[in-house]
């Protein structure tokens, strides 16, 4: 690039494979990539001036093949069409100049590298802040961001729509839902049965618990299993450079195998393709993680879900991704995990051949299956965030970074209870988190921002720790599960901010051992405003004549219990 070199490998006799980052003449910081060193392809930022003397945070992206971006101070200039897809040459780097002799003339306070992995904008945002905080910069988050990542139709999905028949009944064939491939559990005895000593498989059943509203394949773990052919007919998978295949689970036990092992004979199978030597596949392991493997012949990839155990009971989101010669993804619920392919293994395309659900071909899974998308495309970061946070939505499963996404406006999570341990801080949405019906938080930590105790939701405390919130509003019908020791401990809700109360009912529920208590003590307390709407108090769980009083000059809210003899003189 002719242009005053800030950092990049731009050796001149190393042929193709360069990059740089670079400051013009006109003070606009430009990021470069290379076939060849005569041959250079940039895309140049257009709102910046930094010959400012000012601090200014840089970042440079590049996707093989697909996107160059340059981020000034969180303002993104993106390039999408005739992007290199070169692999980048082994070669030295430069700091501060170009091979040419072309200086930079500036400070350069902090430089960060982050091989194979191309920050998204929420990441880049994320860093860009930190940075800008750190150096005294101003860094403007969600500049030049990308519009709504658009998501393909996926040519083969399983859903609830295609499953029938009573919960507990046997669950033969799971078509998908436009007809064209369906999974067998015929197949699956007749592939176990290649086997030596015969492998048994027997069919998943109907779902007895739904999930959020909706019917699940469901899968023991010991003999269930279902299969695809690819003898007669390609599977949605065959041919594939490039695959993403998405599946919302449910589980209460763990796979088996560990981090290290060969995803065919070595893990509980969730899906994949497993027969010849060329295959992939979603694997549940001995810890309750969820992986992500691509293999031929003996050399495999295996890209292991974040430090989450997925054995809980709550529904989940895995988006496996696999881009070619590059890495394989594991997404679980909105958290990325990579592996790299730095030996440029793994590119052959994937053979027709049969594909496994619920199992490999030795070692079943015990899980819950909804729903399940096969793509030939290797979603981007932004493409996995925009599907999983719509399946994440439909079937009730937590998401990381919901809570920050902008069309959360007062969300809920899905667990049924959620502790949030002292020390520890939630941040909840911009619009509030509403705690739902039949669900509670507890704990002695944190809550930023605003709580919303909806209807029949619970809120919690403990006889010696309660939670400490921002600012607190109940709506008509929530619920405040109060904790009351045989020896009248008690621990009060703190409200640092303002409490807000409905003009309808709420609900204060005694949890003593004690039988009809005698209840006294303070329920919570607030430290700002209180806005009440002429909220009218029901006690439950403790004796008639138990009473809420509301000190405003206290500012706080307690039980009383008048407790004693009555004397009645006529």
């Amino acid at each position: 690039m002719n242009a005053a070199g800030i950092v990049g490998s731009q050796m001149t006799s190393a042929g193709g494979g360069l990059w740089s980052l670079a400051l013009n003449q006109n003070g606009a910081v430009g990021a470069g990539v290379s076939l060849s060193n005569l041959a250079w392809t940039a895309v140049w930022d257009g709102t910046t001036n930094v010959v400012d003397s000012q601090p200014h945070v840089v970042i440079y992206t590049w996707t093989q093949g697909t996107e160059l971006t340059v981020n000034i101070d969180g303002a993104r200039t993106r390039l999408t069409s005739g992007v290199p897809g070169n692999l980048l040459s082994k070669t030295r780097m430069l700091m501060g100049s170009n091979e040419n002799g072309l200086g930079f003339d500036g400070d350069i306070a902090e430089i960060r590298f982050y091989k194979n992995a191309v920050l998204s904008d929420a990441e880049q945002d994320a860093l860009g802040t930190l940075l800008a905080d750190t150096y005294g910069a101003t860094y403007a988050t969600g500049g030049g961001s990308a519009a709504p990542a658009s998501v393909p139709d996926s040519p083969a999905v399983w859903s609830p729509d295609t499953l029938t028949g009573a919960p507990g009944a046997e669950l033969a064939e799971w078509p998908s839902t436009n007809g064209v491939w369906k999974f067998t559990s015929a197949l699956a005895t007749t592939i176990g049965n290649t086997y030596a000593p015969a492998r048994t498989f027997d069919a998943p059943t109907i779902g007895a618990t739904l999930m959020n509203g909706y019917r699940v394949a469901s899968f023991n773990g010991v003999t269930d299993a279902m299969a695809m052919t690819g003898n007669q007919t390609a599977t949605p998978t065959s041919g594939a450079t490039n695959l993403t295949v998405v599946v919302v689970m449910r589980s209460d036990a763990v796979g088996v195998g560990g981090y290290a092992s060969d995803w065919r004979a070595g893990t509980a199978g969730i899906v994949g393709q497993v027969f010849d030597n060329n295959w992939w596949g979603i694997a549940f392991n001995a810890y309750g993680r969820a992986g992500a493997c691509i293999g031929g012949g003996s050399s495999f990839l295996n890209a292991w879900g974040a430090p989450r155990n997925l054995n809980d009971g709550e529904p989940h989101v895995l988006i496996y991704v696999w881009q070619n010669g590059s890495n394989v993804t594991m997404n679980v619920d909105g958290w990325r995990s990579v592996k790299y392919d730095t030996a440029y293994a793994h590119t052959a395309a994937r053979v027709k051949t049969r594909c496994m659900l619920g199992a490999t071909e030795k070692t079943c899974a015990r899980v819950d299956i909804a729903e399940i998308h096969h793509y030939q495309t290797a979603f981007t970061p932004e493409q996995q965030d925009a599907l999983g946070l719509a399946l994440a939505r439909k079937y009730g499963a937590e998401t990381y970074g919901y809570l920050d996404h902008p069309g959360a406006v007062a969300p809920v999570l899905a667990s049924r209870e959620v502790q949030i341990d002292a020390g520890a801080t939630l941040q909840a949405a911009t619009g509030g988190t509403r705690i739902a019906p039949g669900q509670r938080f507890t704990g002695a930590g944190t809550v930023a921002g605003t709580l919303k105790v909806g209807a029949d939701g619970e809120i919690a405390t403990s006889t010696d720790a309660a939670l400490t919130v921002e600012n607190l509003t109940f709506e008509a019908g929530g619920v405040c599960r109060w904790a009351y020791g045989a020896g009248g401990s008690h621990a009060p809700l703190a409200v640092t901010g303002t409490l807000s109360l409905p003009a309808g009912t709420v609900v204060v529920e005694i949890d003593s051992a004690a039988a009809n208590p005698a209840a006294y003590g303070v329920v919570m307390t607030w430290s700002d405003l209180l806005n009440d709407h002429g909220a009218v108090w029901e006690v439950r769980g403790g004796r008639t004549q138990t009473a809420v009083i509301v000190d405003a000059g206290a500012k706080q809210i307690r039980l009383a219990t008048p407790t004693g003899t009555l004397i009645s003189v006529r």
